[in-house]
This record gives structure tokens, C-alpha cells and sequence, in this order.
């Protein structure tokens, strides 16, 4: 298999797995055991090389998907479909996600589209950092202040992250700690 994408199991309101959780036929889901599991992937892919290219995908060489690239990046994209996101830059906007709603508006040959945000600087900054640690390509931290490579430096030195040059690039046991990160590093640049 050339590539590998992981992710972590989110019991999503009302679906049958959350009733079947809050009616205690299904346990929740257990962090401990999710943490230990994904490092254990990670290393056991790693080991068979694999590359953790992205938080939740691994790939040999020459497989890296392209798909999602866009979006670490920030690129504009199209998505076309029921539910489907689309970015052009600073415009994100979002379809229908119920089938005959999107369908009946397509067919009268209206457009589907539920909602639209348009991000502002600080949105925009806020989704270049967590994106940006998304990837093994890392963080740019330039510009983003001292108190954030003080903070940087602490992580690297807990086995968190890992600095390439001028970039933060986060480790398996970092990639844990994402949203965490990423907002202590949007906290101590603003």
C-alpha cells in the first residue's frame, strides 16, 4: 500500500454511535488508548517507510496525495457536491450538506450554497499557523516574534517539535498537541 491516512475516531452528535454511546452500549472514546495507538503507528509505519507527511497521512515515496495540499497551503480550491467546501482567498463558502435540498436547488438550477464566511487577517494568520503545523514541511516562524521561539525551543527540547531552519516542524507526539500549539503560538504572536 503506498499511502496511509489515520484518523482518529470523533463520535459526532446525533448519530447512532453518540446515542449509542451516552446510552452506554458503546464506551467513549478513550484518549490514553488514542495517543498511545497513533504513536504506535506512527512508528511502525515509519519504521516500514513511510513518511508522516501531514498529521494523519503517511506515504511512501513519490505517493503523497496532492489532494488536500491546497488546503495546508491555503490555495484556492473548488468543491463541487453536496457539503462540498471552497476557498478563494479570503472567501470560504460551503454547500448544502442534505442530498434532496442540494439536489432540488441544483435542478431548478439555483445554487446550493448553505453559507460563506470571509476570513479576516487575524482568521487568516490563525489558519496559516495551524495548517502550516499540520505538515512535516512545518511552520514559517519568522516574524512571529520572540516570546513564540522561546516557546518553540521549550518544545523542541520535550521531544514536541523540531526546528528546520527557520521552521517549526511538529513530531508525532506534538501532532497530539496540535490545537494546543497552535494557539499558545497565535497567543504569544499577536
Amino acid at each position: 500500500v503506498p499511502h496511509v491516512s489515520l484518523y482518529g475516531l470523533t463520535v459526532e452528535p446525533a448519530t447512532p454511535l453518540a446515542r449509542a454511546v451516552r446510552e452506554g452500549r458503546e464506551p467513549p472514546v478513550d484518549e490514553e488508548r488514542y495517543r498511545d495507538e497513533f504513536l504506535l503507528a506512527a512508528e511502525m509505519l515509519g519504521d516500514a517507510g513511510y513518511e508522516q507527511y501531514e498529521v494523519s497521512n503517511f506515504a511512501r515515496d513519490g505517493a503523497v496525495s496532492r489532494h488536500n495540499a491546497a488546503y495546508w497551503r491555503t490555495e484556492a480550491y473548488l468543491g463541487l457536491g453536496n457539503g462540498a467546501h471552497s476557498f478563494c482567498p479570503p472567501v470560504r463558502r460551503w454547500n448544502l450538506r442534505d442530498w434532496e435540498a442540494y439536489a432540488t436547488l441544483a435542478r431548478a438550477g439555483r445554487s446550493p450554497e448553505e453559507g460563506r464566511e470571509t476570513l479576516d487577517e487575524d482568521a487568516r494568520r490563525m489558519e496559516r499557523v495551524w495548517l502550516g503545523l499540520r505538515t512535516s514541511a512545518g511552520l514559517d516562524i519568522e516574524g512571529l516574534g520572540d516570546a513564540v521561539v522561546e516557546r518553540a525551543s521549550a518544545w523542541v527540547h520535550d521531544g514536541l517539535a523540531e526546528f528546520r531552519g527557520r521552521r517549526l516542524r511538529l513530531t508525532a507526539r506534538g501532532w497530539l498537541l496540535l490545537d494546543e500549539i497552535a494557539v499558545e503560538i497565535e497567543r504569544r504572536s499577536a
